[in-house]
């Protein structure tokens, strides 16, 4: 009996033993589980704070031979492929850029550049031979000739504030997103499709829906340049695919008023301050210090644009105690003082 009694009480001790060891493993995962969404999130928060602004501006139906040369321009530019194959080539170093059906092409810098059927075609200026009937926002380009037909949707997109923002400071001059590439493949052809179909009906509505597909075809572009990263290459977009790294700049994004040292974003990941500061500079390009106050005056010249809001208060959300201390970061990264940069910005909107 008492055998019996010892081998109910041991089943019952292995049992609370496995029910603590199934919680405190539980507990764990959902840990690392919040660090992945941190990592995977600081993407997101740079695009919510980067105001991205897409565009289409023109559709072109052209014939071989043809060829066309874009100035460089102050946004970003991309051509989406919907039918037939063409090539880009650059003006700076004359690099070309095989492409046809399905894909697209980024100019982050809005670098001049031609879009043509081969190289030997003499080129025209894209302003022209662009048409845009009255009324409408969106042009046309028609070159007719005797050899393969290409369809292109061409846009433009532009960053707000972008001399200070980290996404565009690790942008390659070309992004090349391909057809056939990855799990995005089929994603983007639906994107384009749709863009097409409201380019032709034109419908209440399209220009708005141009836009928001403008942005998305955008956001895949970046998730397949950050894909195509090598390990240890790439920046601040190649750091996201570190691990620690995009953890730590998930705190940073996430966490921006919080008082972090290179030691303490160190200890969350669980590296050494030295290991940890050596990666992040390498990587990010700058040291964890100069990084967060770079985000910290990007997220101050957004709440900069409420009249409603005090410098003090601006200062308080981003991390600073000290309405000087604030102001003195804030024109060393900008520029300009906050009052100033506040009173330019409003003026600029009336």
């Amino acid at each position: 009996m008492i055998k019996h009694l010892d081998r109910i009480q041991h089943k019952r001790l292995a049992k609370r033993r496995l029910d603590s060891y199934d919680k405190t493993c539980l507990v764990l995962y959902f840990c690392e589980f919040i660090q992945e969404c941190y990592a995977v999130d600081v993407l997101t928060s740079i695009m919510k704070t980067v105001r991205l602004a897409g565009t289409v501006f023109c559709t072109a139906e052209v014939e071989a031979p043809w060829s066309v040369h874009t100035r460089g321009l102050p946004s970003g530019i991309f051509h989406a492929v919907v039918r037939g194959s063409c090539m880009l080539i650059l003006d700076e170093d004359n690099s070309r850029y095989d492409l046809k059906q399905g894909d697209v092409v980024f100019l982050p810098f809005g670098d001049a550049h031609v879009m043509c059927d081969s190289p030997s075609t003499e080129p025209v200026p894209i302003v022209d031979i662009v048409e845009t009937e009255p009324g409408q926002s969106v042009g046309s380009l028609k070159i007719e000739g005797w050899g393969e037909a290409t369809s292109i949707i061409c846009g433009s997109f532009s960053f707000e504030q972008s001399e200070i923002h980290p996404l565009l400071s690790n942008l390659p001059s070309v992004i090349v997103v391909r057809k056939e590439e990855g799990d995005l493949a089929s994603w983007l052809a639906s994107t384009l499709e749709l863009m097409s179909h409201e380019l032709q009906e034109s419908g209440p509505g399209a220009e708005i829906v141009l836009t928001r597909l403008a942005d998305v075809i955008l956001v895949y572009a970046l998730r397949k340049h950050i894909d195509s990263l090598p390990p240890g290459e790439g920046g601040w977009l190649g750091a996201l695919r570190d691990p620690q790294l995009s953890k730590a700049l998930g705190h940073i994004h996430h966490e921006p008023d919080e008082r972090w040292t290179a030691g303490s974003l160190a200890t969350k990941v669980g590296m050494s301050r030295s290991a940890f500061f050596s990666r992040f500079s390498e990587m990010v390009g700058e040291p964890p210090g100069q990084y967060l106050t770079r985000w910290r005056m990007h997220l101050a010249t957004q709440a900069l644009k409420e009249d409603s809001v005090s410098l003090a208060e601006v200062a308080f959300q981003v991390g600073y105690n000290s309405e000087s201390s604030f102001s003195k970061a804030f024109k060393r990264i900008v520029g300009r003082s906050p009052s100033i940069y506040r009173k330019d910005v409003l003026q600029q909107a009336a």
